[in-house]
Formats: structure tokens, C-alpha cells, sequence
């Protein structure tokens, strides 16, 4: 009944951490790159952001697949995680996020395909991974 988790509430706290610095971050590019956008959405980047930090800290661990017959190393959970979470969030809204970004008249108008969202989930997955396994050391 008293198992030892400490290593896995350690890994969800500085995923959650370090999702929320890149929530903080994007909301702030997004008060100064897209002001007409509403709070609702600058709020939402946050809380998904956090919520990204939270489950690719926990995943991104060593695992063995029962299928494949070799080992999911941390450095590779971290990028599939994020790509797959922020795929998944695409679905959903890709449509709404290529019109705000494509509207912009900063740098972000470059940025308005959804497929760049997906490759920002793996990067934030690769950097969220590398700072929990620095952290952990397990």
C-alpha cells in the first residue's frame, strides 16, 4: 500500500514545469504577435502546454514494447509523445489555427500550416524529455 513513487511525481512536476515555462512563453509571443486574439485560446496554450509537459515527462521513459522486439529509449518517447499529443489537438482545431495564423501580419504568417504544430509538439517533447531525464537520473 506504501509504494515509492517519488521518481514518477518527479517526473510530473519538472514535465509540468517546464511545459508551463513554454506556455508562458507562447502566451507572451501571442499578447505581442496576435493582440486581437482572445484570452480564452492565450489561456488554453498555457494549460495545454502544461498539461504536454505533464504526460511526455511521465512517457518519456525506457521502455520495452510486448510487440517490437527492441527498447523505446527516453530520447524517443520525448518527440513521438509530443508530435502525437499536438497531432491529435490538429485534428481538433487545425482549421481554426491555420485561419488565425494565416490573419497575422508578423513572423507567424509563415508559420500558419498545421504541420508545424506537430513538429513544435516533437521539439517540446525532445526538450521536455531531455530536462526530466537530466532531472530524474533514473
Amino acid at each position: 500500500m506504501h509504494e515509492n513513487h517519488e521518481t514518477m511525481v518527479m517526473r510530473a512536476g519538472y514535465g509540468k514545469f517546464t511545459g508551463f515555462i513554454f506556455g508562458l512563453l507562447g502566451l507572451i509571443i501571442m499578447i505581442y504577435a496576435l493582440p486581437n486574439l482572445g484570452w480564452g485560446i492565450r489561456f488554453g496554450t498555457l494549460f495545454y502546454s502544461i498539461n504536454l509537459g505533464l504526460l511526455v515527462g511521465i512517457l518519456s521513459v525506457d521502455i520495452k514494447h510486448p510487440v517490437f522486439p527492441f527498447e523505446f529509449k527516453w530520447w524517443l518517447m520525448g518527440p513521438m509523445m509530443g508530435a502525437w499529443f499536438n497531432f491529435t489537438l490538429m485534428l481538433f482545431i487545425g482549421d481554426a489555427y491555420e485561419k488565425i495564423l494565416s490573419q497575422s501580419e508578423t513572423f507567424l504568417s509563415s508559420f500558419s500550416s498545421p504541420l508545424w504544430m506537430i513538429m513544435d509538439g516533437a521539439i517540446a517533447g525532445m526538450i521536455v524529455s531531455i530536462i526530466v531525464h537530466r532531472m530524474v537520473k533514473d
